[in-house]
């Protein structure tokens, strides 16, 4: 499992809060509050993903998702 996130660059100063969607069988969609020590709360959204392949071929997908038609010998 990994997570892609980031957080808001300005403080939240309401309730906490989690919220989880389903987006795949391999995926989901989280936006929660987050304490962060010195910068106070902030609203997180991630994706965390269960790539149920190799180490090498998840970040192989990865890296090249946007690039249209690249084979990996022609990247090698």
């Amino acid at each position: 499992m990994w997570h892609f996130g980031a957080d808001a660059s300005i403080e939240y100063t309401g309730e906490r809060f989690s919220a989880t969607w389903e987006v795949g069988k391999q995926a989901l969609i989280r936006v929660n509050s987050k304490d962060m020590k010195e910068k106070g709360a902030r609203i997180r959204l991630e994706r965390q993903e269960y790539p149920n392949k190799s180490l090498s071929d998840a970040i192989e997908e990865k890296l090249y998702a946007d690039v249209p038609c690249v084979v990996k010998e022609e990247v090698e």
